[in-house]
């Protein structure tokens, strides 16, 4: 349901007693309540207002799924980690290679980020560039 306008408050829509406290408090309540209605309004990024990093990583994985390489990657989060959610896979060896399942990744937290310790689902043996949701 999308939010109808909203009404700012203005000190003449008020009698004139109050009008000097409803100037004072009006910049801050109406800025406030604009920010909220600008929110609710589809302006809500995972980037800017969710406890998240959005992340590509490059990797491959051998036919288990294991990746071949070191797969530790920084989040920026000083938080304990919660979940990751896979957006995007891209098969950089061969664009016609898709993932043959849903991919699923399994994971540490590590003191410098996270590991990626098994990925389900990638074409064995080629280059993936992966984009992560790292939630805390």
């Amino acid at each position: 349901m999308k939010m109808s306008g909203y009404k700012r408050f203005l000190k003449t829509d008020f009698p004139s007693e109050s009008q000097a406290l409803i100037e004072k408090l009006s910049y801050s309540v109406n800025n406030g309540i604009e920010a909220v209605y600008g929110a609710l309004n589809k302006n809500i990024t995972l980037k800017d207002n969710i406890l998240c990093t959005v992340k590509d990583i490059s990797i491959e994985v051998d036919a288990l799924g294991t990746p071949k390489a070191n797969s530790t990657f920084t989040t920026g989060l000083t938080v304990q980690i919660i979940g990751l959610q896979i957006l995007k896979v891209d098969n950089n060896t061969n664009s016609l290679g898709y993932p043959t399942t849903a991919p699923w990744i399994s994971w540490t937290q590590v003191n410098n980020g996270i590991r990626i310790d098994h990925i389900s689902g990638l074409v064995a043996n080629n280059s993936h560039t992966i984009r992560l949701v790292v939630y805390g």
